[in-house]
């Protein structure tokens, strides 16, 4: 199974829980990966912090290497143009609401699609 975006297709669309610890993306073809982001390190790569200024052994490690795919699903048979971790309280999973230009809207678990 391919766990990609594949080329060619856009990324349309992403979200994260609350704590900052999912990521879910969708594409043009309709599908959605949600990656472990728990132990990115967001301030390292990307906030502009200065190069030297960087522990070296944060500059052997890249922001994806911490970026871990769990699930990658067909979701849509079109575009998803819009996507939400919704968290439940008190609930035993939390969800992924997504809408697609094939006219539906779907929910799956965050656990696993």
């Amino acid at each position: 199974m391919n766990v990609n975006h594949t080329k060619g297709d856009a990324l349309t669309a992403f979200s994260v829980n609350d704590a900052c610890t999912r990521m879910v993306t969708a594409d043009s073809a309709g599908r959605i990966k949600m990656w472990d982001v728990s132990e990115t390190d967001w301030l390292v790569d990307g906030q502009g912090v200065e190069d030297e200024k960087i522990p070296q052994d944060f500059k052997k490690h890249s922001m994806d290497k911490n970026m871990r795919v769990k699930w990658f699903i067909q979701a849509h048979k079109a575009l998803i143009n819009t996507i939400n971790v919704v968290e439940v309280k008190d609930a035993y999973d939390d969800f992924v609401l997504t809408a697609g230009n094939d006219c539906n809207i779907l929910l799956h678990r965050l656990s696993n699609g």
